[in-house]
């Protein structure tokens, strides 16, 4: 199975389902990357970023566990920039990125995705998860 796929299957990927309770879709937050770091952009309105070097962990935030609709969230943090950012699950972008992210982050786990730890809350894959 290609991580690719492990990581739609885990995240319950299908077809462009709104996340959230707010009504709108994840298709309108968009996360790309360049050799310098990651960025989103949120409904065109606000875009953050973070430089590869300041990435201090990746995780996987599951905020609901339901029959119908599952929030989901990809969360980078940066301990020296304060920073944690977040992505739904079935941003645009996101697929390139989790394939590039192996790049940057020696050791990152996908494996978590897989058995037992899939079903927690929170999944670290690679450094610290931040205290807030």
């Amino acid at each position: 199975m290609t991580l690719l796929r492990r990581i739609a299957g885990f995240l319950g990927l299908g077809g462009g389902t709104p996340v959230g309770g707010t009504g709108r879709r994840a298709a309108a937050v968009s996360v790309s990357f360049d050799a310098d770091g990651l960025s989103t952009n949120f409904y065109a309105t606000e875009t953050q970023a973070l430089a590869w070097n300041t990435v201090s962990g990746i995780f996987i935030i599951r905020t609901s566990v339901g029959p119908f609709q599952k929030e989901t969230f990809w969360c980078f943090a940066s301990a020296q920039v304060e920073l944690i950012l977040s992505v739904p699950a079935d941003a645009d972008g996101l697929e390139a990125l989790a394939e590039e992210l192996p790049r940057h982050f020696d050791g990152i786990d996908f494996g978590a995705l897989d058995g037992d730890g899939a079903k927690d809350p929170v999944i670290l894959l690679w450094g610290e998860i931040p205290e807030i």
